[in-house]
């Protein structure tokens, strides 16, 4: 008998599909130094380990300062097949950077990661945090 053997190199009957969406919500607090209109680049991305494979999904969204205190929502949807036994956490990491008009980087950047419980299959899910540029 042939196994059929998906992409992550696990047989079919080994794996399960996990499939939703992180809707994160992120406060950015930064400097009044940085100006108004200066555009931030937020990042989001979620890994899961796999007994065999590492699966990865990520999210970039671009927003223009327009106040010291700003609320963003970036939304990372997620499909992965993992093999059993399936790590029941997944790691979490946000960033945002600051990037002057004519996109050259400022030397304004935070990141945070965290672990979160992997959801169940065809769940969203909810997390907020703060970056402090």
């Amino acid at each position: 008998m042939t196994a059929f053997v998906s992409a992550s190199g696990s047989a079919d009957a080994a794996t399960i599909t996990r499939r939703g969406t992180f809707n994160v919500t992120v406060t950015i607090l930064s400097p009044s130094t940085i100006p108004k209109a200066t555009l931030f680049t937020l990042r989001a991305s979620v890994i899961v380990n796999g007994t065999q494979t590492r699966q990865t999904e990520a999210a970039t969204q671009l927003v223009a300062k327009t106040k010291d205190t700003q609320i963003v929502t970036i939304s990372v949807p997620y499909l992965w097949k993992l093999e059993q036994p399936v790590n029941s956490k997944a790691s979490l990491t946000i960033g945002v950077s600051a990037t002057t008009s004519n996109q050259q980087p400022l030397f304004n950047e935070a990141t945070r990661t965290f672990a979160v419980t992997l959801p169940a299959h065809g769940a969203t899910t909810s997390v907020a945090t703060s970056l402090r540029l």
